[in-house]
């Protein structure tokens, strides 16, 4: 097989940057993230939503990855936290391909990341196919190459279809959380749905909509801005004093661009009941959290501001239901994320067929 660095040419990259001092792929810049919080400083270098694009007729794809150290989350996924996950573009649909995954999985630790580790799958026929490589969404990453039958033709993958992305900003569950692989969190199944490009900035436990992260939304150009935190504040005054602010700041830069505020996707007595959590206040707020959220989007619309919407997440799952889409009574598990996708995606399809 011959390998290839997918910083080179055909590849495209999207939702990731390498940062040649420091080694590794960012979501956004570390100088930026470490002004806003430590945890950010430490999140912005997980690959969420990280993906690479080419079209190949090899009959054999391998991956080598290197990262700096083996993440450990004991209600996360392997597979979301450290495997690249590869789909073909096929009729416009993404079809699943294969979970790269270290062999040694058990024996993969941060005495033994710095060779990383490679993994071949065949998955083509000889024909020229669009593929898809989803970076993990938990993980640092140094390096990604990809393998191909020496000889093998390799080109440009399938475009999206406008060059502005989709940005998101929340918190874990927006990250993918308990998403099972990196390519099922809801961000990702809405792209696969409407071939969008997006940004991923969910940072776990971490979105707390500093002044810091609302200057660097601001900054970023994007088809769609889908706001969606609200569980990391840690009172329902502090979502209060950051939430219109936030909308504030980006709509002085992007004028045009719509704007979604979507909102927990559980109530009080849900959180209580599973988690038992009576220390975290939070979890009692809930109400009042999502009447500070529409606060923000009716005070926009009283100013004039004809882009901006609102869904209530608490629609996402139907009541009896409910039961079945979380992992452990807060994130969504592959099914809550499919449901959250299939409503945020008909709000987007909603605010414009651009988005279907």
């Amino acid at each position: 097989m011959k390998f290839y660095d997918i910083k080179d040419k055909p590849f495209e990259i999207y939702g990731v940057f390498f940062d040649e001092k420091e080694g590794k792929f960012f979501r956004m810049e570390k100088s930026v993230a470490d002004t806003v919080s430590a945890t950010i400083s430490m999140l912005c270098s997980n690959t969420s939503g990280g993906r690479v694009k080419f079209s190949t007729n090899s009959r054999e794809i391998a991956v080598k990855f290197t990262c700096p150290v083996k993440p450990n989350y004991y209600h996360f996924s392997t597979l979301a936290t450290i495997a690249c996950i590869l789909n073909e573009e096929r009729d416009g649909e993404q079809i699943f391909m294969h979970s790269y995954v270290p062999n040694n999985l058990y024996n993969f630790s941060a005495e033994n990341t710095e060779n990383g580790y490679t993994v071949s799958a065949k998955v083509g026929d000889g024909k020229m196919r669009n593929y898809v490589l989803y970076f993990p969404n938990y993980c640092d990453v140094c390096s990604i190459e990809i393998g191909l039958d020496d000889g093998a033709k390799i080109e440009k993958g399938n475009p999206y279809r406008e060059k502005l992305p989709i940005l998101y900003y929340g918190s874990s569950i927006t990250q993918g959380a308990c998403a099972s692989r990196s390519d099922l969190c809801y961000p990702a199944l809405i792209s696969k749905w409407n071939n969008l490009d997006y940004k991923n900035l969910g940072f776990s436990g971490s979105a707390k909509g500093e002044p810091e992260i609302a200057d660097y939304l601001a900054e970023q150009k994007c088809c769609l801005f889908v706001c969606d935190y609200d569980y990391n504040s840690q009172t329902a005054e502090h979502l209060n004093s950051t939430h219109y602010p936030i909308y504030e700041k980006f709509r002085a830069k992007n004028p045009d661009t719509p704007i979604l505020f979507v909102t927990s996707a559980y109530t009080p007595k849900e959180l209580f009941e599973v988690t038992a959590r009576s220390d975290a206040k939070e979890f009692y707020e809930i109400e009042e959290r999502v009447a500070i959220i529409k606060k923000t989007y009716y005070r926009a619309k009283k100013n004039g501001d004809k882009n901006v919407y609102f869904l209530d997440g608490r629609t996402f799952f139907k009541k009896n239901e409910r039961g079945y889409m979380s992992e452990e009574g807060l994130h969504p598990n592959d099914t809550g994320f499919y449901f959250m996708a299939k409503a945020i995606y008909k709000a987007m399809c909603k605010i414009d067929k651009k988005f279907m």
